[in-house]
């Protein structure tokens, strides 16, 4: 599995051995911009998201957490 916090949205992808898709969760998250040049996101929502999202692609792909082999995780990358 590979979960995914994004800028605007988080996601869970269920990947098969060959590393095609197996089974996706998406779900948006809110910005917020209390300043020009700001954005701001809350923390408590992300993290419940990722939990929505992961149950969905287990629930997708009809597999238990115990079957998984590994997860991988990223996040927010560096502004350019």
């Amino acid at each position: 599995m590979s979960l995914d916090a994004g800028t605007t949205s988080v996601r869970a992808i269920i990947f098969d051995r060959s590393g095609k898709t197996f089974a996706l969760s998406q779900k948006p998250i809110q910005q917020f911009y209390p300043q020009p040049g700001w954005v701001e996101q809350d923390g408590e929502e992300i993290f419940q998201s990722i939990c929505d999202v992961m149950r969905d692609a287990l629930k997708r792909s009809g597999l238990t957490a115990q079957e998984l082999s590994a997860i991988g995780i990223t996040n927010h990358g560096k502004p350019r």
